[in-house]
């Protein structure tokens, strides 16, 4: 198992945030470009606030699928902004 670099309850603000290879607990990041170059990293309890993801890894069987459903694309899904509505358009 891969031994991971812990970051707790730091905040990071307006910067690039490479994700793969650390642990992140109840940290807070604003404005940041989150970098997850493999599915090696852990986020517990951390919010993001107007934050872009870049997603670069590859996926080649189905259990690196259910890895990534299960794990990792819940928190991504929870950082996401809301699109506004569009009023019916």
């Amino acid at each position: 198992m891969a031994t991971l670099l812990l970051h707790q309850d730091k905040v990071f603000e307006d910067q690039t945030v490479y994700l793969t290879g650390n642990a992140y607990v109840g940290c807070i990041f604003r404005r940041c470009a989150l970098v997850l170059k493999g599915v090696a990293a852990q986020i517990e309890r951390c919010t993001f606030e107007s934050c872009i993801w870049h997603l670069d890894f590859v996926i080649h069987d189905s259990d690196k699928w259910n890895q990534f459903v299960s794990h990792t694309a819940p928190f991504i899904a929870k950082s996401l902004p809301k699109a506004p509505n569009s009023g019916g358009k």
